[in-house]
């Protein structure tokens, strides 16, 4: 039986259009941005869109990808241009329903994807031309602002705090940044295969255009699309898909083999699996989340890839049972976080997200951070980790561990891998272009007591 919102998907009338009637893209690309307007992850309501939107191409339904993501990218953006120009029409958004605002916003995010204006009366007859000239004016309008948040599509409470915390040269190339089209990458399992030899796999036999990640040693960056699940190279569990930044982490940690590894926010296993490799699959591995499915889905993969020594336990970190305090020699703790180094895959989080929401984390990431210290042996390590770019749920987090518990002490990240910096933290910063990593934070120590 299909869920509320998938049923949305399927049967949504934006503005009486029904499917078909403003053709098969425009149709598809209303009712996903409506769902997501109601609460839907976006890339959730544009996948079941896409699986279940059979008469489309291939070059369909990457055209549709990327005006979804285009409007949900930009929307800020977006928005300002068209009240500027509504208001340059004698007009104001008031007068409009939300539906035909968002026929407006499909309209101009075509123009920010290159398309002529006439050519915007082919995918909307009637909103094109619901106020005339609009869209003349648009595309004859060059587009200036001198706040960045407006220009690159960033909630202003999110660049105020990107500002206040890196400076505004940061905080703006971080949000440039976040609007291109993150990479696909994938990580070479070393218990299988080399990076040289599945990259000569990769041109050679199946004709794709890639190159290696130039930090994380085992990755490699798909240069064109293609549907790495169904190659026989993912299959049989020789490269998974994993973000150059992620696979940093994986060298933060760098368990050696024989340790005894914890993950403690391990959710689906990305992180877990690369663990295994370092190590070269010896030693005790256990992970940690209290989402049972996403613990079967690591089980699943990691089964695909080799391991079969990887003990799950579907609890919250905090209740982490006692046989494994002060038992691990690598501890990681990437936990639940705003998820804001990763908006150019995820960007409708930018507008979901609150400050309320921000500074609620933190006591959850301390909370689990501390345990993870616990679960630490002395001499361990701990690496604590997030995708997020907010100084709140990453160097305040450290700072107050450090003030506040003796048995820790900072490490350099050097320490664990040439690939990483001499600090104690690290910010790995999104981009700056479509090979760059999505954002995440490091920050390693070691128990001392």
């Amino acid at each position: 039986m299909k869920n509320r919102n998938e049923k949305h998907v399927d049967d949504a009338i934006v503005g009486g259009a029904k499917k078909g009637r403003l053709g098969r893209i425009t149709d598809r690309a209303l009712n996903t941005i409506a769902v997501a307007d109601d609460g839907m992850p976006v890339d959730r309501a544009l996948s079941h869109t896409i699986k279940t939107a059979r008469d489309l191409g291939s070059n369909e339904r990457r055209q549709l990808s990327e005006l979804v993501y285009t409007v949900v990218k930009n929307r800020r953006k977006i928005q300002y241009r068209l009240h500027k120009a509504l208001k340059a029409c004698g007009k104001t958004a008031k007068v409009f329903d939300e539906t035909m605002l968002i026929r407006f916003e499909v309209l101009i995010a075509l123009l920010e994807m290159g398309a002529e204006v006439k050519s915007l009366e082919n995918w909307d007859k009637y909103a094109y031309k619901r106020v005339p000239k609009l869209f003349e004016k648009l595309s004859r309008t060059t587009f200036k602002h001198k706040d960045f948040a407006v220009t690159y599509s960033l909630p202003a409470w999110i660049a105020d705090r990107w500002s206040d915390a890196h400076g505004d040269s940061t905080a703006e190339k971080w949000a440039q940044s976040l609007l291109t089209r993150g990479p696909l990458t994938l990580r070479v399992n070393t218990m299988k295969a080399n990076r040289e030899e599945i990259l000569e796999r990769l041109i050679t036999d199946h004709n794709i255009e890639c190159e290696p990640t130039p930090r994380a040693p085992h990755g490699i960056i798909v240069r064109q699309p293609a549907d790495i699940e169904n190659l026989s190279l993912y299959r049989e569990g020789i490269v998974e898909i994993q973000d150059e930044g992620s696979q940093l982490i994986v060298e933060a940690v760098a368990p050696k083999p024989g340790d005894k590894v914890l993950d403690a926010c391990a959710g689906a296993g990305g992180k877990t699996l690369g663990l295994l490799a370092c190590a070269q699959g010896k030693g005790e591995f256990v992970a940690v989340d209290i989402n049972k499915k996403k613990l079967s889905e690591l089980q699943r993969r990691a089964k695909r890839a080799g391991y079969n020594q990887v003990k799950t336990l579907d609890f919250d970190m905090i209740d982490l049972p006692k046989k494994y305090l002060a038992w691990a020699d690598r501890v990681l703790v990437d936990t639940p976080c705003s998820g804001s180094g990763r908006l150019r895959r995820q960007p409708d989080t930018k507008w979901r997200l609150t400050e309320a929401e921000l500074l609620g984390f933190a006591g959850k990431q301390f909370a689990i951070l501390s345990r993870g210290v616990d679960a630490a042996k002395v001499g361990g390590i701990i690496i604590y980790a997030t995708c997020s770019l907010f100084r709140e749920e990453n160097e305040a987090i450290v700072q107050r561990l450090l003030e506040e518990n003796s048995k820790v002490r900072s490490i350099r990240l050097s320490d664990m891998s040439p690939n990483l910096p001499d600090e104690p933290w690290h910010y790995v910063e999104p981009g700056p272009d479509e090979s760059g990593p999505d954002g995440f934070f490091i920050s390693g120590f070691q128990k001392i007591a």
